[in-house]
């Protein structure tokens, strides 16, 4: 290598560098007095940059650490050069509540895409698509259709309590109640959906396709937070472990779930699940984009959204209702309510 040529790569190298401080330099002075959030409270280094808020949200903390900022700096908080959190009741309803003229716009950033490349309910950016999706996901969710559901909820509520006093009455010193809770709500909301229990509550396991949902909740995350950092984000990437996106890809190719989702439904679709309603409804195999005036779920789409409501109907409950267990033991009055 020529002198002449080793000393134009040490130049290059050396303007990228005071462009790359120079820039940083700019990017603080900016999110810290310049910027239009910089007179909101809160952590300097959240400011600065969205590093911090994606490392809480990898290590699982991300709830701790925003309630521990709220007590710290108030109702509204800073936590990222762009982004605020609220916490009170209207500022909830204001975000996320509908408004006559359309709502705030979705950062596509903050909602992945599903694995298989169709968005459910929850990542739908377009209004028309989510208003689409949700007027067809309501016929499964109608005063009539949940009440037509109270057996179906009764009957796994005795069998847990059976299995529960089961474990009492065998003299365990402890009964792990989180673990029979998502046994219930799984069992529960796979009978809603799919007119199939999962039967956790009969095997005491959760179901291995259930499994892989809780495996693969890092590998979102993960992915979540590399997504906030275009530039690297193929380089972040790299470093999701081979094994996680296996396991988020596998759930989406699970066989049982096609069987139980579409696979035999499209024939047979005179159940009570929440399946039925949108395959009766709406269901189409065409594989192009619907907006709000067409009644249309894609079979793709079907695949996103029960994904999302077996969560929204399975752990998040299990987790609720263990919090509450908790609380109702830890408090006297209420405890021997409840004995």
């Amino acid at each position: 290598m020529s002198m002449e040529l080793l000393s134009s790569i040490l130049l290059f190298l050396g303007l990228a560098a005071v462009l790359g401080v120079l820039k940083i330099g700019y990017n603080v002075i900016y999110n810290l007095w310049l910027s239009p959030l910089a007179q909101f409270p809160g952590p300097k280094l959240w400011a600065i940059s969205a590093i911090p808020s994606q490392l809480s949200i990898v290590r699982g903390t991300i709830h701790f650490d925003i309630t521990a900022l709220h007590e710290r700096y108030g109702p509204v908080v800073r936590i990222r050069p762009n982004e605020l959190a609220f916490n009170t009741a209207q500022g909830f309803k204001d975000i996320y509540g509908f408004r006559p003229g359309g709502c705030f716009p979705k950062d596509r950033s903050r909602y992945m895409t599903p694995i298989n490349g169709a968005d459910h309910l929850v990542s739908a950016i377009d209004d028309g698509v989510h208003a689409r999706h949700r007027k067809l996901l309501s016929y499964a969710f109608s005063n009539r259709a949940l009440r037509e559901q109270e057996n179906v909820i009764r009957g796994f509520t005795d069998t847990m309590i059976t299995k529960v006093r089961g474990e009492v009455h065998a003299g365990r010193p402890t009964v792990d109640m989180k673990n029979w809770l998502n046994y219930t709500t799984f069992d529960i909301t796979g009978d809603l959906m799919f007119g199939e229990s999962f039967n956790c509550l009969r095997d005491t396991k959760l179901h291995p396709w259930i499994a892989m949902i809780f495996d693969s909740m890092k590998a979102l995350a993960i992915m979540g937070a590399a997504g906030q950092f275009p530039l690297v984000q193929p380089w972040l990437d790299k470093l999701i472990p081979a094994y996680l996106k296996k396991q988020e890809f596998e759930h989406f190719q699970s066989r049982a779930l096609e069987r139980q989702i579409v696979g035999w439904k499209v024939e047979f679709h005179q159940g009570g699940d929440f399946m039925s309603a949108l395959i009766q409804n709406g269901y189409v195999e065409k594989q192009e984009q619907f907006y709000e005036e067409k009644k249309i779920l894609r079979r793709d789409e079907i695949h996103s959204n029960s994904f999302i409501l077996m969560l929204a109907g399975s752990e998040t409950s299990a987790t609720l209702l263990a919090r509450l267990h908790l609380l109702l033991m830890q408090i006297t009055r209420d405890h021997a309510k409840t004995v």
